[in-house]
């Protein structure tokens, strides 16, 4: 988006988030601010519309995405799950 942006020489002031669920409940929020063609203030932007748990959660997503990266899947694991000799059970 930003990229389209800033070849068409325009700018977002603008951040509109529009949610929809499958029982086709609508939440809509936006947040407008000073112009911008930077693809990472609109991602901001976006983030604060969410709630704070989903932003929470996805941060948490990425931390453990970077874990297990780095140090295999058994590096993370649920509770429920510690003290198996094959967490995979």
């Amino acid at each position: 988006m930003a990229r389209e942006l800033r070849a068409e020489g325009l700018a977002a002031c603008r951040v509109t988030l529009k949610l929809r669920w499958a029982d086709f409940r609508t939440l809509t929020r936006s947040r407008t601010g000073d112009p911008t063609q930077d693809g990472l203030e609109i991602y901001r932007r976006a983030a604060t519309l969410l709630d704070p748990a989903a932003v929470r959660r996805e941060q948490l997503a990425r931390a453990i995405d970077r874990i297990t990266g780095r140090f295999g899947r058994s590096a993370s694991l649920p509770a429920r799950l510690l003290g198996r000799e094959d967490p995979s059970e």
